[in-house]
């Protein structure tokens, strides 16, 4: 729990917009006020992969992205870069960089985590749906189990994976509410979202795109049942 709220979860980010949520990190304590009930060695198994007591939202997940490709190290974000007045031009408002996080964690740690997000795209579970050709692209699936009803599908990405400029790369992240497995719904979306940017195509052209891919997924998985699910399987 100290270490998801050292990553941004369980607080709020800042963002010039109102009704941001914190989320919640469960730990003993929260149990114990809010549902009357002690800590399980499965709660922290349940917590360490997401699960449980645990809820986030997308923006949260995209900081955490942030984090990982600054190397521990999130910048407050912001929808508006400044506000002009249309009377005089006067810039009546500017958006500074301003350090909200560092984790002080290791590089190394973060350079692993990168690489292996890019393995989930070349080689895991985010090969098909998550697939992009205009640039190098590092992600992370993830299915929200749902009692009783279809898991939430979640993918978080960046790109362009490898690059030293770090104000070149671009970070998306996406849930589908019972959409499913993240490379099946989800994953589609960003990786058209980050195709249309750096092919400078439409975002409309991307929209037709996530619907065909989706489309096409959904016809592999029949086809292929055995080898689809074992993409499809977080």
């Amino acid at each position: 729990a100290d270490y998801a709220r050292k990553l941004g979860f369980g607080r709020k980010l800042g963002i010039d917009l109102s009704g941001e949520m914190i989320g919640v990190v469960p730990d003993p304590e929260w149990k114990k006020k809010v549902l009357g009930d002690i800590w399980y060695d499965g709660d922290t198994l349940n917590l360490s992969i997401g699960q449980g007591y645990l809820l986030v939202t997308p923006l949260q997940i995209n900081a955490l992205t942030n984090i990982i490709v600054n190397d521990g190290v999130l910048m407050v974000p912001h929808i508006v870069d400044k506000i002009v007045s249309a009377r005089d031009e006067r810039i009546i408002f500017k958006s500074r960089p301003k350090i909200l996080i560092d984790t002080g964690l290791d590089q190394k740690i973060f350079e692993w985590i990168k690489s292996a997000m890019r393995t989930v795209v070349t080689d895991g579970t985010a090969r098909w749906g998550g697939a992009v050709y205009s640039c190098a692209m590092a992600g992370k699936t993830s299915s929200a189990e749902v009692m009783g009803r279809e898991t939430h599908s979640w993918f978080t990405a960046f790109a362009p994976y490898g690059s030293k400029d770090k104000k070149s790369i671009i970070s998306v992240t996406a849930i589908v509410e019972h959409g499913g497995a993240g490379s099946e719904s989800a994953a589609p979306i960003v990786s058209e979202i980050v195709e249309a940017i750096f092919s400078h195509s439409e975002l409309k052209t991307a929209k037709r795109n996530i619907w065909k891919k989706r489309g096409e997924l959904a016809k592999e998985k029949k086809k292929r049942p055995q080898d689809i699910d074992r993409v499809f399987t977080e």
